[in-house]
């Protein structure tokens, strides 16, 4: 399965200044084989967003990644394999049938800093607020007054399919509450 492709405007001029302080210090041959390096590994990560060399980076975030650009070496040419230690990282992350390319960031730098900091990281955020937003009103609207147990299996089953890791405590307090609401309108009701 190829996934979709979402690249954060910070990753698209991480990308910009990589070739081009590639270009002013190596010359225009290198930066089209780090260009080349780019592109297979990102082409790579929406191929597989789990693919080998990757790592899971729960630091940066839920559900972050990175896949360091040395891992991707054996996708392009020999001409391109010339660029003997790249030395960046693809920071991203899967959400459902698409992959959020959050930053491509120098291997010395301090990449928890430069992720959390990123206005793309915060809207990222938002998105994934907003879906699990959804989430909740879904099966709010669908499961009020059902058992407890059903409620929580459906929220943990929705959370999970949406690309989430499901945290079992938070959603049993919220499977109670949207267990309730029926059970609080109706003993409300009859007074």
């Amino acid at each position: 399965m190829t996934f979709e492709l979402d690249l954060a405007p910070e990753a698209e001029a991480d990308i910009d200044d990589i070739l081009e302080w590639s270009t002013t210090q190596f010359g225009a041959a290198i930066r089209d084989g780090y260009e080349a390096l780019i592109d297979a590994a990102i082409l790579s990560i929406v191929d597989d967003p789990n693919r080998a060399g990757s790592h899971d980076r729960t630091d940066l975030g839920h559900g972050v990644r990175s896949l360091h650009l040395i891992s991707s070496r054996d996708e392009v040419s020999q001409g391109v394999r010339r660029i003997a230690n790249p030395r960046h990282f693809v920071i991203y992350r899967q959400v459902g049938n698409l992959v959020q390319v959050i930053r491509l960031l120098h291997e010395a730098m301090n990449l928890r800093a430069h992720v959390m900091s990123s206005p793309g990281w915060a809207r990222i955020q938002e998105d994934a607020n907003e879906r699990a937003r959804a989430i909740f009103r879904e099966v709010n609207e669908r499961m009020t007054g059902q058992p407890v147990d059903d409620v929580l299996a459906e929220l943990v089953a929705k959370i999970s399919a949406a690309g989430f890791e499901p945290n079992r405590e938070s959603l049993r307090e919220h499977a109670l509450s949207i267990s309730k609401d029926l059970d609080d309108m109706i003993g409300g009701a009859f007074r």
